[in-house]
């Protein structure tokens, strides 16, 4: 049984960080934008689900009853910020997040849409080097698929540096930062954050259309010399 409350038809949006009140909005025009997201170092996985009238749309909408959102079986309360506007907003533990996961949206009339998900950590089977030679480094990661796409953001101290920021194929889990990615940076302290970004649209059936994303990362710090 799904039961929620909110606001809808005489609902009220958020509109450059302002509420307002909106008279009528046609259903179908809804866009749903879920989003989800963990990083290695956080306790907690954060899911937020929002609803617009499109994807480029900043206003954000409660749901009227008895429209409402659940994911895995359990109701999402709503909550707004000057920043965000609406949402609905879930924490679970990191630990536990692992695997498949559905978000059950019910619509103005009472149906329901489903959209699965699955939600897999990965991690550096051998820690980086507290020092690394610009020669290379191959870094090996543990719970991707055997061919994934890896964004790696990588930046020194330098003012003017041009750090790396790519998307690289991770094949069997190596992921290679080469002597000639490396020149990139300058010698020194070097901050590298790795993580997997997948965003799809929304296959629930929907009128409104949709997106899903779900992103995962981690952090570390080394040493780049000679």
């Amino acid at each position: 049984m799904i039961f929620f409350c909110a606001f809808w038809l005489t609902g009220v949006a958020c509109n450059n960080h302002e509420e307002t009140i909106i008279r009528h909005i046609d259903p179908d025009e809804v866009w749903l934008d879920y989003q989800v997201w963990g990083e290695e170092d956080k306790e907690n996985v954060t899911v937020m689900l929002q609803f617009r009238t499109d994807y480029s749309d900043k206003d954000t909408r409660l749901l009227d009853e008895p429209a409402g959102i659940m994911l895995d079986g359990e109701e999402l309360k709503a909550d707004s910020s000057k920043m965000t506007g609406f949402y609905y907003e879930m924490e679970r533990p990191l630990q536990s997040f692992s695997g498949s996961h559905v978000i059950t949206f019910q619509d103005f009339e009472g149906k329901t849409h489903e959209e699965k998900f699955i939600f897999q950590p990965f991690w550096l089977k051998e820690e980086i080097p507290q020092q690394v030679s610009r020669t290379g480094l191959a870094i090996q990661l543990e719970g991707l698929e055997k061919e994934s796409h890896i964004r790696v953001v990588a930046l020194d101290t330098a003012f003017r540096s041009n750090g790396i920021n790519d998307v690289d194929t991770v094949k069997n889990g190596q992921l290679i930062l080469s002597e000639k990615r490396l020149k990139n940076l300058k010698n020194g302290p070097v901050h590298i954050e790795i993580f997997q970004e997948q965003e799809w649209p929304l296959k629930n059936s929907w009128k409104g259309g949709g997106r899903l994303s779900v992103s995962y990362g981690l952090k570390r710090d080394f040493e780049l010399t000679d």
